[in-house]
């Protein structure tokens, strides 16, 4: 079938995938295409919601655990980009969340970490940043590359989150 004519006659957001990683060159792997078709049968199933779980793991690939997890903060200060960033514009203070040494900004970091702001390493999965205000109330949560992480960041404020004095 015609890369045009697959599009047209797509009929799931599934058959998009195909019909569209087919046109950008090369076959699709065993793997993906049997991942497809699944998603397919629940869609059509009226299982959207384990659909839906399908079709972010054809776009994203399999889940891998931990995947660029640091193991501590002194390990990502010295890593470039965000973490050097962090290192330039912050020191260690005496708090600790669990075994995790929490920072203080010493000027605005970023749109999401300002003057005064406190953060810590997650070291539960060692993937996201905590911060939180000078209040000690959490403010955002970030990914290991400075961007918020909305969800997490939704969860946090939700749940009232605040580094003890």
């Amino acid at each position: 079938m015609s890369d045009l004519k697959a599009l047209i006659e797509a009929e799931t957001p599934f058959d998009y995938i195909l019909a569209a990683a087919s046109s950008v060159g090369g076959p699709v792997s065993d793997t993906s295409l049997l991942l497809i078709n699944k998603g397919k049968s629940l869609y059509k199933q009226g299982k959207t919601e384990e659909a839906g779980e399908v079709l972010r793991e054809v776009v994203r690939g399999p889940y891998v655990p931990n995947a660029g997890a640091v193991g501590n903060m002194g390990e990502f200060l010295k890593s470039p980009g965000f973490g050097s960033e962090l290192a330039n514009f912050s020191q260690k203070t005496h708090k600790k969340v669990g075994s995790a040494t929490v920072y203080v900004a010493n000027e605005k970091i970023n749109d999401y970490i300002r003057k005064v702001d406190q953060f810590y390493l997650d070291k539960i999965h060692g993937k996201h940043i905590e911060v939180f205000d000078s209040s000690n109330k959490a403010r955002a949560v970030l990914n290991m590359d400075g961007s918020l992480n909305e969800i997490k960041t939704a969860i946090a404020v939700k749940q009232g989150r605040r580094i003890q004095k």
